[in-house]
C-alpha cells in the first residue's frame, strides 16, 4: 500500500471528498485525480501540507515508498 492507497482510505475514513482535500493541500482537482489514479506521483511540494492536514496518519516514509511506476 503506497501514500495514494493511504490518502484514498483517509479521504473515505473522512467521508471528504478528493476536490476538498485537493484544495486543503493547495493541488488542483486534476492532479488530485491524477495522483489517486496512480498516473503520476504526489510533487515533494505538497508532502508536508498533506502529512500536516491528515495529522500524521500518513507520514514521510509513506511518499518515500511510492516507488517507479
Amino acid at each position: 500500500m503506497d501514500v495514494r492507497d493511504k490518502i484514498r482510505i483517509f479521504l473515505e475514513e473522512k467521508g471528504m471528498l478528493k476536490n476538498a482535500f485537493a484544495r486543503k493541500v493547495g493541488m488542483s482537482q486534476v492532479q488530485m485525480y491524477a495522483i489517486l489514479s496512480k498516473r503520476r506521483k504526489v510533487p515533494r511540494k505538497y508532502w508536508k501540507k498533506i502529512i500536516k492536514f491528515t495529522e500524521k496518519k500518513i507520514k514521510i516514509e509513506d511518499f518515500l515508498d511510492m516507488g517507479d511506476e
